[in-house]
């Protein structure tokens, strides 16, 4: 016994204090660790904001390219526009642009000639006949090819702009113009990011008086903000504090303006520049330090909870090697955990995470107001594969349409799932008003088109897919058996109707 306490005094006893010093030491540093966690949080947001901004326009520009590659198509409009009816092609349009308004967030919309001429303003269609000049047209009009970018009106309202050549039975007759007013970004940017967002654009830059002739710009410049040399455009920040305003117009910088707010917010800032590379104004955002606050005040205490404790837990752990044992099972304990999520021939999530996990991505949409969509898709004729090529060339084929489906989901919010056998379902969660189901839909039918798997007992001789989609605002009351039973019942119509598609459910499921 006295043997033991002296190997307990001259082995645990310098072991603990040693572990309390240590223990102190991390309890003293913890708000140096929380500054150093403020600048790399700092430059995070940064990060993030250039990247979901450039995504964001990237995004904006190729939906722009597919809505102009649908009006080239409309040859009621075409006949139109050569015909230079002006107020034919206004009726045939005026819609159209609501439409686009609504869905899109649409603002210009253009017809121009080919001498540069604006022949229809649809968003203004009383102005029309006058000559512009800006980047992005004679850009396209020098290269006859698509030109997009930030760029100033004649209004001086600064707009994402996508101008492309019209072609008529293959000759350019004109060019066609999209665009959407910058401080769309804001709430999109808050929403993201899950801060205050605000849009300062120089003072010299914005003409009011040139605004205040636009009817739905009047509204918009009585709310304008202002500092000494910015127009506050948009914002969700409801009050701006002297230092807030001193970083807009560079009178002080991020780390001063960061370290004089007391860690009320984290702050995170990028210079906006137009397509011409000029700089033209700021986006800032505001996340609330309040939970990380509570976070840093929560680790202490239980810091000190554990100081306490730990000579208790140290002798409880120290002749059975507890610690060590039980570290080692909670690591294999989520390695199964995670194992048992995924399917292991298709490395998708498999259908008993489909069962634990769609109900919360659901409630966390119907709480968000989102639009979900849920698609069902099964390979065509798949077990006609398996009887005649066998098994195994039915994993590889397994493997291949999965890889496939994981690659062409680029949201972290798109989740896919195979349901068993040759079935998967993908579950995708989007912003109100906003539904890409069927274009990801029929990009994931092309691509599986693409890889030209023979099936020489099929109509097409290649393997391909059917999807059946059902897709609705996300409100109280609705249920994953109410998704799952639309879309099979679409999928179902998909197989009836000649397979290698996709369909909608609506009421009486339609054919894409």
């Amino acid at each position: 016994m006295r043997g033991q306490k002296y190997l307990l005094f001259k082995t645990f006893v310098p072991f603990v204090l040693g572990f309390l010093i240590i223990g102190i030491t991390s309890f003293l540093s913890l708000d140096t660790m929380y500054v150093k966690y403020q600048n790399i949080r700092t430059q995070e947001i940064n990060h993030s904001i250039k990247n979901i901004y450039k995504n964001k326009i990237n995004d904006n520009n190729k939906l722009y390219k597919e809505l102009i590659l649908n009006i080239q198509k409309d040859t009621n409009i075409s006949n139109a526009f050569l015909q230079q009816d002006r107020k034919k092609l206004f009726l045939l349009t005026k819609d159209l642009y609501k439409r686009l308004n609504k869905k899109f967030g649409i603002t210009h919309f253009y017809f121009h000639g080919l001498d540069e001429k604006i022949f229809l303003r649809v968003h203004n269609p009383k102005k029309h006949s006058d000559t512009i000049n800006r980047f992005t047209l004679n850009n396209s009009t020098l290269t006859n090819k698509d030109s997009y970018g930030i760029e100033f009106g004649i209004s001086h309202n600064l707009t994402n702009r996508f101008v492309s050549p019209y072609y008529i039975n293959g000759k350019i007759v004109g060019y066609l113009e999209l665009g959407e007013e910058i401080d769309y970004l804001t709430p999109y940017l808050s929403n993201v990011l899950n801060a205050e967002i605000l849009i300062a654009i120089e003072k010299n830059l914005i003409n009011l008086e040139k605004l205040k002739l636009k009817s739905n710009s009047n509204i918009k410049i009585k709310e304008y903000r202002e500092t000494n040399d910015y127009y506050i455009i948009n914002s969700t920040i409801k009050y701006m504090n002297k230092d807030l305003v001193n970083l807009i117009d560079g009178y002080l910088n991020l780390q001063t303006t960061q370290e004089k707010s007391k860690s009320e917010y984290q702050i995170g800032v990028m210079k906006l520049y137009d397509i011409k590379k000029n700089e033209v104004g700021k986006i800032i955002a505001l996340t609330n330090l309040e939970k990380d606050q509570m976070s840093l005040a929560k680790y202490q205490f239980l810091l000190s909870v554990f100081l306490f404790m730990i000579a208790f837990v140290i002798i409880s752990i120290y002749y059975f090697f507890l610690e060590d044992v039980t570290t080692k099972l909670n690591e294999s304990t989520k390695e199964l955990i995670e194992l048992s999520k995924i399917d292991q021939l298709t490395k998708l999530y498999n259908r008993r995470h489909f069962n634990e996990q769609l109900p919360i991505e659901l409630k966390k949409s119907i709480r968000n107001e989102n639009h979900v969509s849920f698609l069902m898709i099964d390979i065509d004729s798949f077990k006609l594969y398996n009887d005649n090529y066998g098994h195994l060339k039915g994993d590889i084929v397994l493997e291949k349409i999965s890889k496939v489906l994981l690659d062409s989901l680029k949201r972290s919010s798109d989740i896919a799932f195979r349901m068993g056998g040759e079935e998967f379902s993908i579950f995708i969660s989007e912003e109100k008003g906003k539904t890409s189901a069927p274009i990801i839909a029929q990009k994931l039918i092309d691509r599986i088109n693409k890889l030209n798997i023979e099936h020489k007992y099929t109509k097409n001789k290649k393997v391909s897919v059917s999807i059946g989609i059902s897709t609705k605002k996300a409100s109280q009351g609705l249920d994953i058996d109410t998704l799952y039973k639309e879309a099979d019942i679409a999928l179902y119509e998909a197989k009836n109707s000649g397979k290698n598609r996709l369909v909608i459910y609506k009421e009486k499921a339609t054919c894409k």
